[in-house]
C-alpha cells in the first residue's frame, strides 16, 4: 500500500466515524434546533469530509457535502431556522455521503451515482434564506497563482466582519465560512477545471489540518504562537509565511480538539470576554496579526500571560491522543494467539495435577502457578480489547426509529438504558441485523398510530424502550414497546390459517407457545405486504441469528399495554466457562451458561425417581416434572446396563447425573455418567466432516491433549422433542400436583387415630401444664399471652374411639388471626408431610373434610374452619372487626 492508498484509507475510517456522530448530532439538533454547540459540531464534521475529498481530488464527494456545508453555515449564523424538510434533506445528505464513501472504498473511485436532485433541493433550501448576493468568489477559493489575491481578500473581509469572527472563534477561517452570501459564486466554481480543484482543496486542507499555526517569520514571539491555537488570519498570511527566510524557533503546537487561545485566556481571567470579541472583530476587518498580539498592544492581556495560555493549550490531550486504532485483523489473531496459550496453560495444570511426587512442590510448579496466573491476566486484557459499549450498535437506533416513524405515521420517542454495557465485537457484529429488525418490528407492528392512541386513551407518543444490561455471566437485551400487544388467538388462528399447526397440536399448546410461533418461517400478522414487513421472514432469521452465538430468544406481551422481546446473549464466543461430563467412556463439553443445576443418582433413587409420562422419561424436582433426554441415546451410544461391541455391559446400578438445563427459556434434564470438572475452554470451529451435525456447538482441547466436542443445549431439546412435548408435560404436572397434598401438620388425636392440619393454618406449636387450663361456661380455656385463649380437643370433636393420654403436659396447635387465638388439644405432634396422595377420600362429616393415605397410614384432613367455631363461635366476626378496624387506623 503506498502513501496515497494509506490516506484514502485513514480518510475512509475517520468519515465513518464522523457520519455516525453525525447522524447523532443531527436527531439531537432536530430536537434542539437552538443548540450552537450541535450545529458547530456537525459543521466542523461537514466542513472536514468536504476540505479532505477535495484534496484528494474526490469531486462529487466535495460538491455534495460543499452544498450541505452552506446550509449548515446558514443555519449556524441564524439566516434559517431548521425545520423537519432541512432535518430531512441533511440525513439524506449523510446517506449520500455514505454511498460514495462505500464506492471509493470497494472501487477506489466515486461510482457513477448522481447526486444532482439531492443537491438542487439543498440549494433551494438554501435559498429559502436570505438571498444570496452576486459578489467575486472569495479568496480561499481562488488558485494561489492568481493575480491580485490581496484584493479578494479584502473583499471578503470586508463583506461581513462578525460572521468572520464567530468562524475565527470555531476554529475555521476560509472566506467562505465568513461569507456565506457567495454561494452562487461559489457553485459556480464547483465547473471549474481539476487542475484548479485540486490547488483550491489542497490549500484548504492544509489550512485546516494545520489548525492555522503561526507563520514563521513572527513565531520567535508568544503573540505569535497564538495564532495557530486561534485559527485567526488569513489566507494571504500563509502566502507570506511561505516567503520568509527568517528562521523561527519552533512554535508551541495546540493539540488537536485544544480550546481556542481566547477561550483559555478568558477562563484563566488573564483577559476579559470582550477584549476578545473585539480582538477577534479586527482579525475579521482584516488585521492579520494573531491574537495574542493584538491583545497585548490594546493592553489587554500580557505577554507572559499569552505563554501560560500558549503552554496550557499545547497540553491539552484530547480524546484523539489518548487512543489508537488497531486492525481487527491483529486483534482476531492476538486472540488465536491468547486461546493457544490457554490451552498451553490448561496442559500443563493438568499434568502437573496428575502428579503425585514432589515435584508438585517444586519450582516448576510455582513456575506453572505465575504461568497460569499470568495467562489469565492476559486473556482478561485482550478480552477488553474486544469488547465494545452497545451503544456502537445503539447509536444508528434513533435514526432508524425516526425514519421507519415517518414512513408508517407513527410518533414515536426512543429511551435506551445501558449504552455502556460491554460485548465482544464479534457478538455485536452477530446482533445488529436482529435488533435492527425487532426496533422495525415494534414500530411498525407494536406502536399503534396516534389516532388510535388517543382513542384508546393513550399517549398519542409511544415510547419505544432499549435495555442492556449483564447478569449470570450473560448480556441481556430487552425492546419494550407500549403499543397494541400480541394477541395469541390472532397468532393462533393466523397459523392455523396457513397451516404452520394443526388444530390438534393447538390444543395441547400453552399460551407461551402459541406466542412464540411469531419465530415460525413465514408467519406474520400483516394482511399485506409493504417495503417495511409483511414477509413473514425476519422473526425466523432473529431466532437463527441469536441461536446461533448461542443466544435465544423469548416474548412476553399483554394486550393493549405492549409486548417485550428479550435476547440473552453470550459475552464472548471465543473462551467461555464449560462443564466438562462423561457419557460412554467419553468426554463432553457443556457451556455453563447453559447449566441450571446438578442433580446426582445413587442407587435406589436412581431407579425410583425416574418416571414415565406419555412414554416419556421425567424426573420430579422440587415437585416439578422435569423432561429428560439421555444423553447416549441421542449421539447413539453404549447406554448403562447393554453392552457393547465386545459384551461388556455397563454398571447401570451406580446411578449416574441429571445436568439441568435450560433452552428456550424451557428447563430439561441431560442424564449422563459423570460430571468431571468446570474449566474455561477455547472454542475451535468444527472441521467440514462435522459441521453438518447441529447438536455439537464447535470443539475444544483439554489439559491433557484430548479433543473435546461442545454440545448444543437447544439443538439437543429439539431433537428429543422435549421443547414440542413441554405441553403435555405441562398438562401431566397439572394433574399431578391435584395428587400433591400442600404442607400438612399431621398430629395423634386419640389412640391410632391421626390428623393432618394444613401447615398455613397452624401459627404455633406450645406445650402447656395441664393444670393452668380452666373452665368459662363449659369450655376450657388458657390464658395465652396476655389473652384468653379457647381450647378445643380435637379427640372430643372428632368423637375420637380411643381416650387421650394422661401427663402433665399438654400439646397444643395454636392458630392465631389478629389478636385472637384457639388452640386445639392434641395427643401428640407426629411430623410435616408434603408428599404424593397415594389414596384419597371425601367425605361429609363433621369437622372433616376427606382422608388421606400418608406413610401407609390413613389420615383424617381437618375442616379447621369448623373446628375453630366450635371453639369459638365468634371467633371470625370479632377477627374480622378488628381486621377493619386496624384497616381504618391505618388510613
Amino acid at each position: 500500500m503506498d502513501a496515497i492508498d494509506e490516506i484514502v484509507a485513514e480518510f475512509l475510517v475517520e468519515s465513518h466515524e464522523n457520519l455516525d456522530q453525525l447522524d447523532r448530532d443531527l436527531l439531537a439538533l432536530e430536537q434542539n434546533p437552538g443548540s450552537r454547540e450541535l450545529l458547530a459540531s456537525v459543521f466542523r464534521t461537514i466542513h472536514t469530509i468536504k476540505g479532505t475529498s477535495g484534496f484528494l481530488a474526490f469531486h462529487k464527494l466535495e460538491k455534495l457535502t460543499h452544498v450541505g456545508e452552506n446550509l449548515l453555515s446558514r443555519l449556524r449564523d441564524g439566516r434559517i431556522e431548521l425545520n423537519d424538510d432541512r432535518a430531512t434533506s441533511l440525513l439524506k445528505m449523510v446517506d449520500a455521503v455514505r454511498g460514495l464513501l462505500a464506492a471509493i472504498e470497494a472501487t477506489g473511485a466515486e461510482g457513477d451515482a448522481d447526486h444532482s436532485e439531492l443537491i438542487a433541493t439543498l440549494s433551494a433550501l438554501l435559498e429559502d434564506g436570505a438571498a444570496p448576493a452576486a459578489a467575486p468568489a472569495p479568496a480561499a477559493e481562488q488558485p494561489a497563482e492568481q493575480a491580485e489575491p490581496a484584493a479578494d481578500a479584502e473583499v471578503t473581509a470586508q463583506a461581513e466582519p462578525v460572521a468572520a469572527a464567530e468562524a475565527a472563534d470555531a476554529g475555521s477561517t476560509d472566506a467562505e465560512q465568513s461569507d456565506v452570501e457567495q454561494v452562487d459564486a461559489e457553485q459556480a466554481d464547483a465547473e471549474q477545471t481539476d487542475a484548479e480543484h485540486d490547488d483550491h482543496a489542497a490549500a484548504e486542507h492544509a489550512d485546516d489540518e494545520a489548525g492555522e499555526q503561526a507563520d514563521p517569520a513572527v513565531a520567535g514571539t508568544p503573540a505569535a504562537q497564538a495564532t495557530a491555537a486561534e485559527g485567526g488570519g488569513s489566507t494571504s498570511s500563509v502566502a507570506t509565511a511561505t516567503k520568509a527566510k527568517t528562521p523561527a524557533a519552533p512554535a508551541a503546537v495546540p493539540a488537536q480538539g485544544a480550546p481556542p487561545i481566547g477561550e483559555v485566556l478568558v477562563t484563566a481571567g488573564a483577559a476579559t470576554k470582550d477584549a476578545v470579541t473585539v480582538a477577534r472583530m479586527e482579525q475579521g476587518l482584516g488585521d492579520n496579526r494573531p491574537l495574542g498580539s493584538i491583545l497585548v498592544d490594546h493592553g489587554a492581556v500580557t505577554p507572559a500571560a499569552v505563554e501560560h495560555a500558549l503552554e496550557a493549550q499545547s497540553g491539552h490531550r484530547s480524546v484523539v491522543d489518548s487512543s489508537v486504532r488497531v486492525d481487527v485483523e491483529l486483534l482476531d489473531s492476538l486472540m488465536r494467539l491468547v486461546g493457544e496459550l490457554v490451552l498451553a496453560r490448561n496442559q500443563l495444570v493438568s499434568r502437573l495435577d496428575d502428579a503425585k511426587d514432589a515435584s508438585k512442590d517444586s519450582s516448576l510448579a510455582r513456575s506453572a502457578q505465575r504461568l497460569s496466573l499470568v495467562t489469565s491476566e492476559l486473556q482478561e486484557q485482550v478480552m477488553k480489547t474486544r469488547m465494545q459499549p452497545v451503544d456502537s450498535v445503539w447509536s444508528k437506533m434513533p435514526r432508524v426509529v425516526r425514519d421507519l416513524a415517518k414512513t408508517c405515521g407513527r410518533l414515536v420517542r426512543l429511551e435506551m438504558d445501558g449504552r455502556e454495557t460491554e460485548l465482544d465485537r464479534s457478538v455485536l457484529e452477530a446482533i445488529k441485523d436482529p435488533l435492527t429488525h425487532l426496533v422495525r418490528n415494534a414500530v411498525d407492528h407494536g406502536i399503534e398510530p396516534p389516532e388510535v392512541r388517543k382513542a384508546a386513551g393513550k399517549p398519542v407518543e409511544g415510547v419505544l424502550r432499549l435495555r442492556a444490561y449483564h447478569e449470570a455471566g450473560q448480556v441481556h437485551l430487552e425492546i419494550i414497546d407500549d403499543g397494541a400487544g400480541i394477541d395469541p388467538q390472532r397468532i393462533a388462528a393466523k397459523a392455523l390459517e396457513r397451516g404452520l399447526i394443526s388444530q390438534a397440536q393447538l390444543a395441547t399448546m400453552t399460551s407461551r407457545e402459541i406466542m412464540h410461533m411469531i419465530f415460525l418461517p413465514g408467519f406474520s400478522t400483516m394482511a399485506a405486504v409493504t417495503n417495511v414487513s409483511g414477509r413473514g421472514v425476519g422473526m425466523d432469521v432473529v431466532k437463527t441469528r441469536i441461536e446461533g452465538i448461542g443466544g435465544s430468544v423469548d416474548v412476553s406481551s399483554k394486550i393493549g399495554q405492549g409486548s417485550t422481546f428479550r435476547l440473552t446473549i453470550p459475552l464472548t464466543l471465543a473462551i467461555i466457562p464449560a462443564l466438562t461430563i462423561g457419557c460412554a467412556q467419553r468426554r463432553y463439553a457443556v457451556p455453563q451458561v447453559s447449566v441450571l443445576e446438578l442433580v446426582r443418582l445413587n442407587g435406589e433413587h436412581a431407579r425410583g425417581g425416574i418416571e414415565l409420562i406419555s412414554g416419556a422419561p421425567v424426573y420430579r424436582l422440587r415437585d416439578m416434572l422435569l423432561p429428560l433426554v439421555r444423553l447416549d441415546e441421542q449421539l447413539g451410544l453404549v447406554p448403562m446396563g447393554a453392552a457393547d461391541a465386545d459384551g461388556v455391559v455397563a454398571d447401570e446400578s451406580r446411578g449416574g447425573f441429571i445436568v439441568v438445563l435450560h433452552a428456550e427459556q424451557q428447563r430439561f434434564g441431560l442424564v449422563v455418567d459423570d460430571v468431571l470438572d468446570t474449566q474455561e475452554i477455547v472454542v475451535k470451529p468444527l472441521g467440514r466432516h462435522l459441521k453438518g451435525i447441529p447438536v455439537y456447538a464447535g470443539a475444544t482441547i483439554l489439559g491433557d491433549g484430548s479433543v473435546v466436542l461442545i454440545l448444543d443445549a437447544a439443538t439437543l431439546a429439539r431433537r428429543s422433542n422435549v421443547l414440542n412435548n413441554s405441553a403435555g408435560l405441562a398438562a401431566a404436572d397439572t394433574a399431578d400436583e391435584a395428587e400433591v397434598l400442600d404442607p400438612v401438620l399431621v398430629v395423634e388425636v386419640a389412640g391410632d387415630r391421626r390428623a393432618a392440619i394444613p401447615l398455613e393454618m397452624v401459627t404455633r406449636l406450645e406445650e402447656i401444664p395441664s393444670a393452668s387450663i380452666e373452665h368459662v361456661g363449659g369450655r376450657e380455656v388458657v390464658q395465652y399471652r396476655g389473652h384468653i385463649m379457647p381450647l378445643v380437643r380435637l379427640s372430643t370433636l372428632l368423637g375420637a374411639y380411643g381416650s387421650e393420654g394422661g401427663g402433665e403436659g399438654v400439646q397444643l396447635v395454636v392458630y392465631t388471626r389478629g389478636e385472637r387465638s384457639v388452640g386445639f388439644v392434641v395427643e401428640r405432634i407426629l411430623d410435616i408431610a408434603s408428599e404424593r396422595i397415594g389414596t384419597r377420600s371425601d367425605i361429609d362429616d363433621h369437622a372433616l373434610v376427606g382422608s388421606v393415605v400418608i406413610g401407609d397410614k390413613v389420615v383424617e384432613l381437618l375442616d379447621v374452619e369448623s373446628a375453630v367455631l366450635a371453639a369459638d363461635p365468634n371467633f371470625y366476626t370479632v377477627a374480622a372487626s378488628a381486621d377493619t378496624a386496624y384497616e381504618e387506623a391505618l388510613a
